[in-house]
């Protein structure tokens, strides 16, 4: 187990730091993108339920719209805004925070 864990710790001496924030940018995007296609898909799943159960149950009041438009304004937009739009932006600020962080922390040195 110390054998491999040296190991692994010398494979990442490695590795530039321009290809670790590369690597760590896409797979944060992949990230977001998956947590935006499962909140997607129970937000259609959900809505179909509603729906379903509504025109089924319930015809005299129509109410399935406005789950699917107040889960859609207040969630789906803003979680498709943040996790495919914004993102890029958000991991600059969090790379500018670690590098001044770790530029405080050697001065402190």
């Amino acid at each position: 187990m110390f054998w491999r864990h040296n190991k692994e710790v010398d494979s990442m001496e490695n590795i530039s730091l321009e290809d670790y924030k590369r690597i760590y940018r896409e797979i944060t995007k992949e990230e977001e993108k998956r947590g935006f296609l499962h909140h997607l898909c129970a937000y259609i799943c959900f809505n179909t339920i509603f729906t379903l159960i509504n025109l089924l149950y319930a015809r005299d009041i129509i109410w399935f719209f406005w789950p699917i438009i107040i889960w859609g304004i207040m969630g789906i937009i803003p979680h498709y805004l943040y996790s495919i739009r914004w993102i890029k932006r958000d991991i600059k600020n969090r790379e500018i925070l670690a590098e001044m962080r770790a530029k405080k922390e050697m001065e402190e040195k």
